[in-house]
């Protein structure tokens, strides 16, 4: 559905950008953890806080464009940076909750080990 709306109004073009690589990245960051055996943590409230504030921009830009029929560069823009910012926060707090849970693990799998 995003890429649907983000052919019909370019300027959500960015967002899904950021939106599909960061879920992209995080898919992979679960697929290492599944493979470890490691149990994959719950969305934190960055990650919702995130999605909440790319679905507010993207349904104001549509409102904006497909109801109201106008095109505000400048709203694109803000909501699009504010989007940005708020997903790439989210990316790098996840990162270092997926680091942090390889390093514990790791620590923990060095502890079980017998060392003479």
């Amino acid at each position: 559905a995003v890429v649907c709306v983000s052919v019909k109004i370019p300027q959500l073009i960015p967002l899904t950008f950021v939106l599909f690589t960061k879920e992209l990245l995080m898919l992979v960051g679960g697929f290492l953890l599944i493979k470890k055996s490691i149990r994959v943590p719950a969305s934190k409230w960055y990650g919702k806080v995130a999605t909440i504030v790319f679905y507010v921009s993207a349904t104001v830009l549509v409102y904006v464009n497909a109801i109201l029929k106008a095109d505000n560069s400048m709203l694109s823009l803000i909501l699009t940076l504010i989007t940005t910012i708020f997903m790439i926060f989210a990316l790098i707090m996840y990162i270092r909750l997926f680091i942090g849970i390889l390093t514990d693990n790791s620590n923990k799998s060095l502890e079980g080990e017998n060392i003479n």
